[in-house]
């Protein structure tokens, strides 16, 4: 109820991503409604509003070897990030969390798949 005032909540897609051992470095992107790849989205420059949240659901332990990458306070940024290609960036910061954590955080933010240097 704190979290979603009047229990207004709605689930509008649900999608997933395996990053295999071995698996490059994907690009840098926020999510639908922000990516401006989509026929539908919200175009820039982005209000300074939360209006959709994401979820990422650890099935395996994220690690500093397989954890998405995040860059922390982008949300407030009011573009999306696509022009970063793949390329590190200054105060990235890993996921880590056991199997079974949730990472709950704005659409807006500016994340990655790394590469997994895992073997397993």
């Amino acid at each position: 109820e704190a979290m979603f005032p009047g229990g207004r909540a709605k689930i509008t897609f649900c999608t997933g991503q395996t990053n295999h051992p071995g698996c490059e470095r994907q690009e840098w992107h926020a999510d639908w409604p922000f990516s401006q790849q989509g026929r539908a989205h919200i175009a820039e420059p982005y209000a300074d509003a939360c209006c959709h949240l994401t979820t990422l659901w650890m099935l395996d332990d994220m690690t500093s070897e397989n954890g998405t990458i995040v860059m922390p306070g982008s949300h407030r940024e009011a573009r999306n990030p696509a022009d970063l290609g793949t390329g590190t960036a200054a105060g990235e910061a890993r996921v880590t969390g056991a199997a079974g954590s949730v990472l709950v955080f704005d659409s807006r933010l500016w994340h990655c798949i790394p590469s997994n240097l895992t073997s397993a």
